[in-house]
């Protein structure tokens, strides 16, 4: 398989930037990861109506583990409309999020605590034949450094990688930055998100 974008945190699609180029036919294949069951559903009825090659992993991704507790706001009633895209392994994440919505419209939200099924990389690669990745874009609520290292750049070398960075704490973001900045990739900033590109792209 030759696959456009990998898309770790899909949620359901509709609404970002990803599923906007899908949207304009310049992504026409690609492997989508959401592991909270009702998002996921969303997600691939957003996706029945666009021609291309499109797998869906009801799953998160983790490097090492088989199965993690993740939790998420099920009812976003009276909640910003955003409140629905926040599920989180992290736990400071979670905190920091609450805050956020009950400053916004002044009520706490509600957690629901789940575990989710958890894949690595290798394990998605191998399972669709993936020959070829050209986009990489992770958005994981706080978990987006430790899938970002977990990437194998060593079998594949996307020409473009996307991940949030507004969760992570400085150490993991220079991490993050150091692995892409010795891989040859050039960044850019793109509001809570970090944009590399390849010189060769």
């Amino acid at each position: 398989m030759i696959v456009d974008v990998i898309q770790v945190g899909a949620h359901v699609g509709k609404g970002d930037r990803v599923f906007a180029e899908v949207e304009h036919g310049r992504i026409q294949s690609g492997i989508f990861l959401e592991p909270i069951p009702e998002l996921f559903e969303e997600l691939q009825i957003n996706y029945q109506a666009h021609k291309g090659d499109f797998r869906f992993v009801n799953a998160a991704l983790h490097p090492t583990r088989k199965e993690a507790e993740l939790e998420y706001v099920a009812d976003i009633r009276g909640l910003p409309m955003w409140s629905c895209a926040i599920g989180s392994m992290v736990e400071d994440t979670k905190r920091k999020h609450a805050n956020m919505i009950e400053e916004a419209c002044g009520r706490a939200p509600e957690f629901v605590k789940i575990k989710v099924p958890c894949v690595t990389f290798d394990e998605i690669l191998d399972r669709h034949d993936v020959q070829e990745v050209s986009e990489l874009h992770i958005d994981t609520e706080g978990m987006d450094k430790e899938v970002l290292v977990s990437f194998p750049f060593e079998r594949f070398l996307p020409r473009k990688v996307v991940f949030e960075f507004v969760h992570l704490k400085q150490d993991d973001l220079q991490e993050a930055l150091s692995l892409l900045l010795g891989l040859g990739y050039h960044l850019r900033q793109d509001d809570i998100d970090y944009v590399a590109e390849r010189g060769d792209a």
